[in-house]
């Protein structure tokens, strides 16, 4: 495997501050140089200057893939003959440019999204507006030819103020947040069986109880084809009215919308063996639950909790949502799913509830939400569309920054993105 090597660099000319991070990054036939400069918009001097070099995501070569294979049998945006089955093809990956306050290492390889607040972007196309996110392209000083792209943004004094350390590119359109799209949607059909109130998936099960009857059916995740699959086994729980369950610990656990309890459940056959009565402050209707390693975190109403196996309420987070239904750990990202069935869009959250951006979900949130979340794979059910499961991605390139950048409204910006591009000889020219 070829690999490059290069240096960050971030530069404080007030301070005299230089800042200097070497990397080694796997060679790719795509590589993206990024200048990001600084200024006091009052004397017009320049007060930092970063250089970095951003990594391409697989979801980019799967883009190009796909456009490879449409191209054998499309012309102009027309099917040729009777050809037909070819998938839709994903969407552009270098939509929008954006400044995220994300500071996760690079993992060039697993990166499908980034899960960070949205401080500023911009597209390819000029803007002269009042967003206090959106630059604009410089088109005076953007050029493009066949073996380099070389894009330059500005941010006036009024837009994208904040604290930021990456630089994407993302397959999306943005407003106040970024919503990453949803992919690799596979519904399940069935009848009842699958109208789920409560929804645990694992690496090898999946666990779905009927939305008003106290069974849990547990099928076989590997076979799993709807509501024709055979169970593995299914279980009456002893508790009416469970909103919500997850799986943790080998056991599931579930929430009570009668009595605000949590109760450990026996994934065999059902049997409660322990119940958790939270000490204070939750409300007595509980809708969803998830665990991060350490706590349970329980939803009611418009409200989430965090609360300790103990039952000790460690955590409030009053007035989250309008009507918040389930939610789910993202153990890779530290963050959480949020399903709010006035929301449109699956909302992502970080400890503090606070909501850094959306998944885009294949059907809306409504009042019968339920979700679970394992490797990548988000899984969903509610009344009206069944099962359901999808994977989120959109992230077409990402650079770190060596440390935290913050613009305010005293500062202009330039940023300065040149993709460089392979050799390029048109021999049939």
């Amino acid at each position: 495997m070829d690999l490059i090597k290069g240096v960050k660099t971030k530069e404080n000319f007030l301070t005299g501050e230089r800042i200097e991070l070497p990397y080694t990054k796997k060679a790719a036939p795509v590589r993206g140089f990024v200048k990001l400069e600084l200024f006091d918009d009052l004397t017009g001097k320049k007060i930092e200057e970063i250089t970095s070099e951003n990594f391409i995501s697989k979801y980019v070569y799967q883009y190009w893939d796909q456009l490879m294979r449409k191209s054998f049998i499309y012309h102009e945006g027309y099917l040729q003959g009777a050809l037909a089955g070819f998938s839709t093809l994903l969407p552009f990956p270098f939509q929008t440019f954006v400044l995220l306050d994300y500071n996760k290492p690079e993992d060039p390889q697993n990166e499908r999204v980034a899960l960070g607040k949205l401080i500023g972007y911009a597209t390819r196309s000029t803007y002269s507006g009042s967003d206090t996110k959106r630059g604009t392209i410089n088109l005076a000083e953007s050029f493009a030819n066949a073996e380099q792209l070389h894009y330059v943004f500005d941010f006036p004094t009024h837009a994208a103020s904040g604290t930021f350390q990456s630089l994407a590119w993302v397959a999306a359109s943005v407003g106040n947040f970024v919503t990453w799209p949803h992919f690799n949607v596979k519904s399940f059909s069935g009848g009842t069986e699958l109208k789920a109130r409560a929804l645990a998936v694992t690496d090898t099960e999946i666990y779905i109880k009927e939305s008003f009857a106290p069974t849990v059916r547990v099928y076989d995740k590997a076979t799993f084809q709807g509501g024709s699959t055979q169970p593995k086994r299914q279980f009456n729980l002893a508790y009416d009215q469970i909103f919500g369950f997850v799986y943790a610990m080998g056991f599931l656990w579930s929430v009570s919308y009668n009595d605000g309890k949590i109760r450990k459940v026996d994934p065999q056959n059902g049997a409660t063996l322990a119940t958790i009565t939270p000490n204070s402050g939750t409300p007595s209707r509980l809708t969803g639950i998830t665990f991060d390693g350490v706590d349970f975190w329980v939803t009611g109403d418009t409200s989430v909790y965090r609360v300790g196996q103990d039952g000790t309420v460690k955590q409030g987070f009053q007035q989250t949502g309008t009507e918040i239904m389930d939610i789910a750990y993202m153990p890779e990202f530290d963050a959480f799913i949020v399903a709010d069935g006035y929301d449109s869009a699956l909302q992502v959250r970080n400890r503090n509830m606070e909501l850094l951006c959306y998944f885009g979900s294949y059907n809306s949130p409504d009042d019968d939400h339920c979700i679970s979340y394992n490797n990548g794979e988000i899984w969903q059910s509610n009344y009206n569309d069944l099962l359901w499961k999808q994977t989120n991605a959109g992230l077409a390139a990402r650079t770190l920054l060596p440390s935290a950048v913050t613009k305010t409204s005293m500062n202009t910006m330039k940023v300065t993105y040149d993709f460089i591009l392979p050799s390029y000889n048109p021999i049939y020219l």
